[in-house]
């Protein structure tokens, strides 16, 4: 009895490693993450989608962020800032993450990645440096490089569905 107990425990936490492998979007919802990355310092973000997530902040999926040391990185909702947010599914409409970058010292090399995998794969999802006006479209690259300045950068993660003619 014992040991068919432990097996069952056994399977089912080799299942949860195996699912956490697994690129994390499905029919209700998806999730990336972001790392950014300056000199010493490091920061994890993630933003995404939920079939029951709600259209604004709500206190089950959106994180808001605690910032100390020489790299702030967050979303912003409105003017609050979070370290994760995620969106209400729209199918068939434009959603726009704000993403702020601060670094203490300015001309330092700042790097953000993340897995094009976990992007999903019925929309189109670009990154736009308000700043330095470059676009990239992130399920095609998985890093973006710049040199901070004395202001924070601004992006934008515009996420759209794509047309049905596309599919």
């Amino acid at each position: 009895m014992k040991s068919r107990l432990f097996r069952g425990l056994i399977i089912a936490a080799c299942a949860c490693l195996f699912a956490l492998d697994v690129p994390a979007w499905s029919a209700d919802g998806w999730e990336a993450a972001l790392k950014v990355k300056a000199e010493g310092a490091e920061s994890k973000l993630s933003f995404g989608q939920r079939v029951d997530a709600g259209s604004g902040i709500d206190g089950r999926y959106d994180v808001p962020a605690m910032l100390s040391g020489p790299l702030s990185v967050y979303f912003l909702i409105g003017q609050q800032q979070f370290w994760r947010d995620i969106r209400s599914m729209a199918f068939g409409r434009t959603q726009i993450w704000t993403l702020r970058v601060e670094n203490e010292s300015p001309g330092q090399t700042v790097a953000l990645a993340w897995a094009q995998e976990d992007l999903p794969r019925w929309a189109r999802v670009k990154l736009f440096d308000l700043v330095g006006q470059v676009q990239l479209d992130m399920r095609r690259q998985g890093r973006y490089v710049f040199t901070s300045g004395e202001s924070p950068r601004e992006f934008q993660i515009i996420l759209r569905s794509r047309s049905k003619k596309r599919r």
